[in-house]
């Protein structure tokens, strides 16, 4: 069967240069549309669970109860033991969620390359594309609001290493400057990775990249990115106003600014009586009850203080360099 690990160990060195300073809750993996199906019945006699996610994609494969472990604090997260999902993946860009068409290079798979780490091979993707999903997948969380500042961090690290390898930075530029939503997207992650942590950029990624930037990118990178990076990008909804950059009709923005402002959905993990009897569904209701109504503090407070800001960042955004 073909397929490519996407992320978690196939970063290592690359991205990271010990796995014991990362952690991932969850495995991914690329696969053929047509292998999806196969794969799905392989994890589910491994004794998965296929999740009911509110996207399609990617396929989400839980473990089952018997497999699941509890994590105690936080260093539980980086137990073996942890129950990690599984994704399958049969492209590397949704834009469904989103709204923001990509035009990735076609058939990542046939340029995937052999890996081998600590005596186990596996697939993964080529360094290219790798880095253009890492890309991908920090801009995505960025707009979701929640984005690991480990993830910029690995990105710099990455840069920093690979810097003189302009062969390299050759043809990650012509993959990305092809479509410029991908090339609008590098060119924020990249300068959040080397603003935050003191990275250097290839002189072709300056020159392709980065001087093609539109002023209003680079502005939001210097006003909201850098702050809201130190929080994960959890304490605001000023990536609305990156989102705005990327959405030219305007009945597709107002349906995605009130979702995103409010989002309406089952949290995901809702709480749950530990045992039968009364006082535990009280206890698991009360707990549910706290949950949304901070939730709903959240996106009031954050709601408010983007309404506020709209405004400014528009003058601003309007006005000359």
């Amino acid at each position: 069967m073909e397929y490519a690990v996407l992320k978690g160990f196939a970063l290592i060195p690359d991205y990271c240069p010990d796995p014991c300073l990362r952690t991932s809750y969850d495995y991914d993996y690329l696969l053929p549309q047509e292998s999806l199906q196969p794969a799905g019945r392989a994890l589910t006699s491994a004794g998965y669970t296929r999740r009911a996610e509110r996207q399609e994609h990617p396929v989400v494969y839980a473990p089952g109860v018997q497999m699941s472990s509890v994590p105690r604090g936080y260093d539980g997260l980086y137990s073996p033991r942890f129950p990690r999902k599984v994704e399958l993946h049969s492209h590397l860009w949704d834009s469904s969620s989103l709204r923001i068409p990509v035009t990735l290079t076609p058939s990542p798979l046939e340029r995937r390359r052999m890996r081998i780490w600590q005596n186990l091979r596996f697939w993964s993707l080529a360094e290219e594309d790798e880095l253009a999903l890492q890309v991908l997948h920090t801009f995505h969380h960025i707009l979701h609001n929640w984005c690991r500042l480990g993830w910029l961090l690995e990105i710099a690290y990455f840069l920093h290493h690979r810097s003189s390898n302009q062969a390299f930075w050759r043809r990650f530029s012509e993959q990305v400057t092809a479509n410029p939503p991908m090339r609008d997207m590098a060119g924020v992650v990249l300068l959040l990775a080397v603003t935050l942590f003191e990275g250097t950029l290839p002189a072709v990624v300056s020159e392709e990249i980065m001087q093609r930037l539109p002023r209003s990118l680079t502005l939001w990178v210097e006003r909201y990115g850098q702050h809201s990076a130190l929080n994960n990008f959890t304490g605001d909804k000023y990536s609305l106003l990156l989102h705005r950059e990327f959405i030219r009709e305007e009945d597709v923005w107002r349906d995605l600014r009130r979702r995103r402002i409010f989002p309406l959905h089952r949290p995901n993990h809702p709480a749950k009586a530990l045992k039968p009897g009364l006082a535990s569904h009280l206890a698991a209701g009360w707990s549910q009850g706290v949950y949304v109504a901070r939730r709903l503090a959240h996106h009031s407070k954050a709601a408010l203080t983007y309404g506020w800001e709209r405004y400014r960042w528009e003058r601003i955004r309007s006005a000359g360099p």
